[in-house]
């Protein structure tokens, strides 16, 4: 498989042969790359990724990475507090302005069902994550129990807490897609990875064949422009990324 370095997108990160959704993602604090790895279960074991830097000079250097610190690696999971007790599920992690994770949506399960609470904290309460992939918040039951009902809908504004003007759902993001300068699909939204609070990198697919397969790319969360029609959220890449993209992916299928 060739690498070519793409001038025109400032963080590209090509993942071999991983299946949608089995990426663990994470960031080496000394070089700012990203590190691949595959799922915990799979068999295919490490998987190499390449960052593409801004100049063709630039060294493409593989990093490692782990599922937990993405958005499929924390939402599901049972938030547990400092204690090691159960206390809700994560459903969701709302994104501000400024690609900071700003609240943490949370679910119990009611009473037989029954009941069910979801509320949002802000992400600040999220403390680590233990090793089985549960997140750790500095938040107890009652503190759940008493919190505002959370809504997606800003007119539920006068009963419950709703999303702030600005911010975006991460559930929402991982139904979109990457489109060229002209509005055209060029990939689908697989993931997210946060570094810290930061919403770092999306990671999308492409070249499937009957939506299967495919390959994996990274694309740095600041360097894209956020659009949005009545269907969905996407990121719309500028003239210059659409070049380098489309480059990028011809040469991946050579």
């Amino acid at each position: 498989m060739k690498f070519t370095t793409v001038t025109a997108v400032s963080a590209l990160a090509l993942l071999m042969s991983l299946p949608a959704f089995a990426a663990d993602v994470i960031v080496n604090d000394k070089t700012g790359t990203v590190v691949v790895a595959d799922a915990p279960g799979t068999a295919s074991g490490e998987i190499k990724a390449y960052l593409l830097g801004d100049d063709k000079s630039d060294k493409l250097e593989a990093v490692l990475i782990q599922n937990k610190l993405t958005a499929h690696g924390m939402i599901g999971e049972a938030i547990i507090n400092t204690k090691g007790e159960k206390i809700a599920d994560l459903k969701d992690i709302i994104i501000g302005k400024g690609g900071r994770a700003i609240l943490v949506v949370v679910s119990d399960h009611g009473v037989l069902g029954i009941g069910k609470k979801v509320a949002a904290f802000d992400y600040d309460k999220v403390v680590a994550q233990a090793a089985d992939g549960k997140v750790v918040m500095t938040l107890s039951q009652d503190m759940v129990d008493h919190a505002a009902d959370f809504s997606y809908d800003q007119d539920d504004w006068a009963k419950a807490k709703v999303i702030p003007t600005g911010s975006v759902s991460t559930n929402e993001l991982l139904k979109g897609d990457v489109l060229d300068n002209e509005g055209k699909k060029l990939a689908g939204i697989e993931n997210i990875f946060f570094r810290g609070a930061e919403a770092s990198q999306i990671i999308v697919s492409f070249n499937k064949t009957l939506g299967m397969g495919g390959d994996l790319a990274a694309l740095t969360y600041d360097d894209l422009q956020m659009v949005r029609d009545d269907k969905e959220l996407d990121f719309k890449l500028t003239a210059n990324q659409t070049a380098g993209f489309k480059g990028f992916k011809k040469s991946v299928a050579n």
